[in-house]
């Protein structure tokens, strides 16, 4: 939308009696590592590799837990640290697993759970 110049700036604040619009252009891409965004806020990932500055490609970064601890005394048996090894494909199986809170008690979960 456009206001015409003559527009009374006297009551308008000047940021409105300045408003114009500019008309969609045609899609317009940019392309970014290995994802390619366009203007209508699509992504289209690429199955070429990622390179560092050394021209070889990067690794990937490693698995983080689908949940965190948000206090020291919150734990797990097996620990994170270990949880994170058994992360597989989008999966996060572990049997008889226990969280607890020291000073307060623990919880445990008989047979397998799936933590993703």
């Amino acid at each position: 939308a456009e206001l015409s110049e003559e527009a009374n700036t006297s009551t308008a604040e000047p940021s409105i009696v300045a408003l114009k619009t500019e008309k969609s252009s045609p899609a317009r891409e940019e392309k970014l590592a290995d994802v390619t965004i366009t203007e209508d806020d699509t992504a289209v990932e690429s199955d070429e590799p990622i390179l560092g500055l050394d021209g070889k490609p990067l690794k990937p970064p490693p698995p983080t837990l689908p949940f965190t601890l948000d206090r020291p005394e919150y734990y797990t048996v097996p620990g994170t640290e270990e949880l994170v090894n058994l992360i597989r494909d989008e999966s996060l199986v572990v049997k008889d697993l226990v969280v607890g809170r020291t000073g307060y008690g623990e919880v445990k979960f008989l047979g397998e759970v799936d933590l993703w």
